[in-house]
């Protein structure tokens, strides 16, 4: 509160949403969510599916928290004479909504959040039970942010990600080294029984120091543009 952050009393909706919801949800002694995470309305835009819901027209929340590539949260922000009933239901339609362009069965957006600066209102998309929080509680170091953490901090919310994740990614996969028989890996290796005649060749090759045999490459390891061009013409009649 001495930092004043995040601002305690706002006048309008976008300090509800600029100067209360963004630096509660991005501190690091409050819910510490990485910034990444966060999309607010200049990155989602317009959807078309909410044209279809009965959210107002050209709708977009003001935040979506995402994790592992997946929407997890929706939040709303209001102005403080705007009830916290309406931010709240606003979050809950559209993460409802947004669930619908998912398979059946998955659905990534869990939470909804609506904030009016007086009061701040976590729900499951799919329930109209709710905690509210007094703005003004959410203090550091007190026990309401601890319950605010565990509700929406960064480890609630990527865990829930994980599990979409998880149904999304179906049966696990096992490495194909995995099938392979133990006592391969157990018998040692032979060495290539032609190493011995072919190493000291590389070495004269690729590590030569000695002139003459530099010079030796220079005239019989070496082939020019026309000869290798040549190999091509005849490994190409022959292909």
């Amino acid at each position: 509160m001495l930092l004043n952050i995040p601002d305690y009393d706002c006048q309008s909706e976008t300090d509800v949403e600029q100067k209360f919801i963004y630096p509660l949800l991005t501190h690091p002694s409050f819910l510490e969510i990485p910034p990444k995470a966060i999309l607010g309305k200049k990155s989602l835009g317009s959807m078309p599916f909410v044209e279809k819901s009965t959210l107002p027209r050209n709708y977009i929340p003001d935040y979506i928290i995402s994790f592992s590539g997946l929407p997890v949260c929706v939040i709303e922000a209001k102005e403080p004479d705007t009830s916290i009933d309406l931010a709240i239901k606003e979050a809950r339609i559209y993460g409802q909504t947004l669930n619908q362009n998912f398979p059946t069965g998955i659905n990534p957006v869990r939470l909804a959040v609506g904030c009016n600066g007086r009061q701040l209102s976590i729900s499951p998309v799919d329930s109209v039970d709710a905690v509210t929080f007094a703005v003004s509680d959410l203090a550091i170091g007190t026990d309401a942010v601890a319950k605010l953490r565990a509700l929406i901090g960064t480890k609630r919310l990527s865990d829930e990600a994980r599990k979409t994740k998880k149904t999304i990614s179906g049966a696990e996969y096992t490495r194909p080294i995995r099938r392979l028989p133990t006592q391969m890996f157990l018998d040692r290796v032979r060495p290539n029984a032609l190493a011995q005649y072919l190493n000291p060749i590389y070495e004269m090759f690729f590590r030569a120091e000695d002139p003459e045999k530099i010079q030796l490459i220079l005239d019989q390891a070496y082939v020019d543009t026309r000869e290798l061009r040549e190999y091509d013409n005849v490994l190409h009649s022959l292909l």
